[in-house]
């Protein structure tokens, strides 16, 4: 039995509090991390490992969240375990870099105790909302939480950077370097962390009904659909292309084109802004057109954001390359989300979300490691770096078009119709969103207690 309309407005509600509360974090913590590496003189191949190996670390953070929700039968101790395990990290990054005693590898440390946390909340997050949002409303619902997230984010973000342009910068602080900047980013990002474990305390939890003892299987033992076994590879594939250059855009952006703060955090912001205001869109394609359709398109959408970054040698294209790539990651996002949703069955699920985190990791840290490997090969040549993993992101994506074609149930749609679906261009200026209709024919509207997207 479902919950009750009433609990389910209650839950939605405390959701989106507390998306805006781990955005807070995100956007003052997480999307600094690497400018902190910068700060510290990591070289090519610590920026690899420090983007790379956190993340392959999480991922087993959520394999092991699954076995130990099962013989907790319960998932909101493990998701207020993560939660608060992060608030943490952050506070101790914060300690260590108010006494000057940060380093790459206590950075290293750090993170990934703080990604381990994150994923070990994360595949019971998206189980407990999975089984709590009824999926009628599942797109509209995680598009639009996602957008309060990346609006909340975006305002931290800038932030952010002003408060580094002030306490940091060389031309605006005689204490730059000292990293009291990024000390007092990560302990604020704590607090907030605090906040939306505060929130997830009062968020209510669907009641799970566990078979008998002599009846129970680990979750991790459940098999997995066909359409699993085809989108996880996939997934790390994907990952693995994307990371031949994704831990470099930062380095080449604050070593090779020397951005301050202020120039750094404008092109990190209108990536978020591009995410905040093509969301809802992408949503609505997906409730319309299905998330194989979006998934498809948002591939090689992806494949092309490095292309503009071969020529970018200031401010104003990397500009334009950010806002393309928001608006990318925003499809790939909801859909990827929303397309595992589909793919599997309840009991699957945090089996699905543990291998998917996994695969990620392995993919991100491959890739990264790739890419280090050709910078050290052609120092300052991040060109190439871009160049190649456009090509590879493009390959990929056209192996996912390939094998997800059996996986479509909903009408098709070809991609250039989706496209300027999504986005409509009037003669007379701006960009106008073109309405997405139901097949009554009516425009789907917002359902009143809709909240936020996949965060953790």
């Amino acid at each position: 039995m479902g919950p009750s309309p009433r609990m389910l407005r209650r839950a939605l509600k405390l959701a989106t509090i507390e998306g805006v509360l781990y955005a807070l974090m995100f956007g003052l913590a997480e999307s600094y991390f690497m400018a902190d590496a910068i700060r510290l003189g990591s070289s090519a191949w610590e920026v690899a490992l420090l983007m790379g190996v956190p993340l392959l670390v999480g991922g087993m953070g959520a394999w092991v969240s699954v076995p130990l929700a099962e013989a907790l039968a319960r998932r909101r101790p493990l998701v207020l375990a993560g939660v608060f395990g992060q608030a943490l990290v952050l506070f101790g990054l914060s300690f260590v870099e108010a006494l000057g005693r940060n380093s790459s590898w206590v950075l290293l440390i750090g993170l990934c105790g703080y990604h381990g946390c994150g994923q070990l909340a994360g595949a019971s997050w998206s189980s407990w909302f999975g089984d709590l949002v009824p999926a009628r409303i599942r797109g509209r619902f995680f598009s639009i939480r996602s957008l309060w997230v990346q609006l909340s984010s975006f305002v931290a973000l800038v932030a952010g950077g002003l408060v580094l342009q002030r306490l940091e910068d060389p031309a605006t602080s005689e204490a730059a370097t000292s990293g009291f900047g990024f000390a007092l980013l990560f302990a604020v990002a704590g607090l907030a962390r605090v906040g939306s474990g505060i929130m997830l305390v009062a968020t209510p939890e669907p009641k799970t009904r566990l078979p008998a003892t002599s009846e129970r299987r680990s979750q991790l033992r459940v098999p997995l659909d066909p359409a699993s076994r085809t989108l996880l590879p996939l997934t790390g594939l994907l990952h693995l292309a994307v990371y031949f250059g994704a831990p470099f855009f930062t380095p080449y952006m604050l070593e090779q084109l020397r951005f301050d703060y202020l120039e750094f955090t404008a092109a990190t912001a209108i990536m978020v802004a591009a995410k905040v205001v093509y969301l809802r869109t992408w949503g609505q394609a997906i409730d319309r057109y299905g998330a194989v359709s979006v998934y498809r398109l948002a591939v090689i959408l992806v494949a092309v954001i490095p292309l503009p970054w071969i020529w970018t040698e200031g401010l104003g294209l990397a500009l334009i390359a950010q806002a393309m790539s928001g608006f990318s990651w925003a499809a790939h996002d909801v859909a990827q989300f929303t397309l595992l949703l589909e793919a599997t069955q309840p009991d699957a699920r945090p089996k699905v979300y543990a291998l998917h985190s996994l695969s990620i990791g392995i993919g991100q840290v491959l890739g990264g490691l790739f890419g280090a490997l050709l910078l050290h090969l052609q120092p300052n040549g991040y060109a190439t770096v871009f160049a190649v993993t456009a090509a590879a992101r493009l390959a990929v994506a056209l192996v996912i078009g390939v094998a997800t074609s059996r996986l479509a149930e909903r009408v098709g749609v070809s991609h250039r119709t989706l496209l300027f679906r999504v986005i409509g261009l009037r003669p007379h200026g701006g960009l106008v969103f073109r309405p997405i209709f139901s097949a009554k024919g009516a425009p789907i509207e917002d359902p009143k207690d809709d909240g936020a997207a996949p965060r953790l």
